[in-house]
């Protein structure tokens, strides 16, 4: 993995895996915006966050060079806790793909009922005998 930090010029850090690199932007997947709050008078927490809520976490963000201020290498501490988040969302992902795909097989189900249910009445109907 090409775990990297990038500075942005919108004042973001973020960590990422670089998975693709041109002349013009680079693909980071899963990037976590690193966010520092102060935390009384000498500490600060550091909390990872995912960078942009909005987006699919399965397709790659592409970030545009001109707005990369820098690029480091994380700390020891800092890789594993971005691993750590990675592979909590890609277990997220997971589960809700396979919620997605119960949901589906309950639909189907239902839908067979419903359409056995029409066939029924469709066979009940289908006599001479006029209903009101």
């Amino acid at each position: 993995m090409y775990c990297k930090v990038l500075k942005l010029s919108t004042g973001e850090t973020i960590i990422g895996s670089i998975i693709e690199e041109t002349k013009v932007y680079v693909d980071v997947e899963k990037p976590i915006k690193i966010v520092v709050a102060p935390r009384g008078k000498d500490s600060f927490n550091v909390m990872l966050v995912k960078w942009d809520p909005m987006t699919d976490f399965s397709f790659p963000s592409r970030i545009f060079k001109t707005s990369i201020v820098s690029v480091g290498e994380p700390t020891h501490d800092f890789r594993e806790s971005y691993m750590e988040i990675y592979n909590k969302y890609d277990s997220k992902e997971e589960e809700e793909e396979d919620d997605v795909v119960s949901e589906r097989d309950e639909v189907d189900d239902l839908s067979d009922e419903l359409e056995a249910l029409v066939n029924m009445l469709g066979n009940k109907t289908s006599s001479n005998a006029t209903y009101h």
